[in-house]
């Protein structure tokens, strides 16, 4: 899977999300993922004022209405209301898939970080 990035995107929910759906709408900067397909990916992170998140991957975009896989990368799908932030972050998934196609890492290897160990290019236990 590819990913591409954008810098510094910031933005709000045009209008609200219900758990089903499959696609945002945003206030603005929609263009920004014109480029976006299921091949050539964006991953951003929906954030409300509680705290919540959750990551989706963008797959297209039309206007500033944007097809997203959701739940990505371990988060929960949540309903979201008109307004909640919607930026670009880095995240684990689009790191460790930047190194598998950079050759850092091997397809079947994962790069793990936690207290006081690190673990680069462990296998992936099946």
């Amino acid at each position: 899977m590819n990913f591409d990035f954008i810098n510094n995107f910031s933005t709000q929910l045009a209008s609200a999300v219900a758990t089903g759906d499959t696609t945002l709408t945003l206030q603005q900067g929609g263009a920004s993922f014109s480029e976006a397909t299921a091949d050539k990916r964006f991953a951003l992170t929906l954030t409300n004022t509680e705290g919540a998140l959750e990551i989706v991957y963008v797959t297209g975009a039309s206007g500033n209405t944007l097809a997203v896989e959701r739940g990505r990368e371990g988060t929960t799908v949540a309903a979201w209301a008109s307004g909640d932030t919607v930026e670009a972050r880095p995240t684990a998934g689009t790191i460790q898939a930047g190194m598998v196609q950079w050759g850092v890492l091997g397809k079947d290897q994962v790069l793990l970080s936690g207290g006081d160990r690190e673990v680069h290019g462990g296998s992936l236990g099946r």
